[in-house]
């Protein structure tokens, strides 16, 4: 009995030495010169809201859901159209479904649209993930345990030439990340700041840090829906766009720009349905939001708590009200980024995106600078070769002891 669980106890080592192995390799990638952190600069102020038409209103979006697939990256029971039926009962214009790994068709009525293919790209040991929007096919390449912020850039690099743009998802439930690696990163048009779930909010804090680096992205809110049917997790998070139609045309338009702002809202009701519907049809909204000269002016359309003015490292504001619900904030000539929280008390909130300086008014661009550094990628990657092969001997030692015993 002794030499067979010793056996067994040998087979799992070989076992694991090996997976291990393969890990190593799958860690095989460039390695990147990222250019230096710098914060938001210029003479002019970029407006995210340039574009502003009041009389369009906002169409509002959940842009990360799940629904009921064939195959191992199942996260739902619920099929696309009892999953949609759930968001247009709450008054959703905009539905993406965004399966991980995989592609769910577009379809509309007369009420609510899902407007383009969407897929969640990630299944590594991290939960670093990305939304895809408008690809081509799904990208099955992964780093399994993306430890670099090389690792990090080149998948984004990948899946941005893959589809239209991506946004980033999640990124404080993504292990093994951290600070410095968010002041290299781009090439994601918007972070997803808050995804409903209970460690909620800390993605803020990675998006300011990404902005004082001089990153420019805008922040969505969304559910991440996985069970629809669990009122605490369904509208909770939403995303309002300033288009014309809920075309993917339009929608990819204000991505870009920033043309959009994100609201957090509590359980209306904790499990009172009629009281959920009803509220989340009287839900506050932006009635203007423009750059006059320098100054920014927050119209809303009901009192808030208290609306704060977040700049360079996080640093906040207190806004003082003027007229009616009306806010204003003069972009002093220190400020390299500002950007608007409305509180409206119990966990609801209102988002917008930042306005920030740049030398001629227009968006920083999406990437920025990051080459290739060839003596560090060789010996980075001989280093991982040379792991791999020795986990590889150490097995092949642990299997001969075995056969030998």
């Amino acid at each position: 009995m002794k030499r067979l669980l010793d056996n067994i106890v040998r087979c799992i080592g070989v076992l694991a030495v090996f997976v291990l192995g393969i890990l190593a390799l799958n860690n095989l990638s460039p390695v990147f010169d990222f250019s230096e952190p710098q914060p938001f600069s210029g003479d002019s102020i970029y407006n995210p809201y340039s574009s502003f038409d009041a009389s369009l209103g906002w169409k509002r979006a959940n842009l990360h859901c799940h629904t009921r697939v064939e195959g191992i990256f199942n996260e739902c029971e619920f099929p696309p159209k009892e999953t949609i039926e759930y968001y247009k009962r709450y008054g959703y214009d905009i539905a993406t479904i965004s399966n991980h790994m995989e592609i769910t068709p577009v379809w509309y009525d007369d009420q609510i649209s899902i407007p383009v293919t969407v897929y969640e790209h990630g299944y590594n040991l991290f939960n670093n993930h990305h939304l895809v929007f408008n690809p081509e096919k799904v990208c099955f390449f992964e780093y399994l345990t993306p430890f670099t912020a090389s690792q990090k850039q080149f998948l984004m690099d990948k899946l941005g030439k893959n589809g239209d743009f991506i946004f980033f998802n999640h990124i404080h439930r993504s292990r093994v990340f951290n600070p410095a690696q968010m002041k290299k990163l781009s090439g994601y048009v918007a972070v997803e700041a808050d995804s409903s779930f209970e460690d909620e909010g800390q993605d803020l804090t990675f998006w300011d840090i990404a902005l004082s680096a001089g990153h420019y992205s805008g922040n969505i809110m969304s559910d991440d829906l996985h069970y629809p049917d669990n009122s605490a997790r369904l509208a909770r998070r939403s995303t309002f766009f300033n288009i014309p139609t809920t075309s993917y045309a339009d929608i990819k338009e204000a991505a870009f720009s920033g043309n959009f702002y994100a609201m957090k809202t509590p359980d209306f009701g904790s499990g009172d349905l009629d009281e959920k519907l009803k509220c989340n049809m009287e839900l506050p909204y932006i009635e203007k939001i423009a750059l006059v000269n320098d100054t920014i002016i927050l119209d809303l359309s009901a009192p808030a708590d208290s609306v704060v003015a977040i700049g360079q490292d996080g640093v906040k504001t207190l806004m003082e009200a003027g007229d009616g619900y009306v806010f204003k904030y003069l972009f002093r000539p220190e400020d390299t980024y500002i950007r608007l929280h409305a509180d409206f008390g119990d966990s609801f909130e209102i988002y917008t995106n930042p306005f920030v300086r740049t030398p001629d008014g227009k968006r920083p661009p999406v990437c920025q600078e990051h080459t290739l550094n060839v003596p560090l990628t060789i010996l980075y990657n001989l280093l991982v070769l040379a792991v791999a092969v020795l986990l590889f001997i150490g097995g092949v030692s642990i299997w001969k002891k075995r056969i030998k015993d």
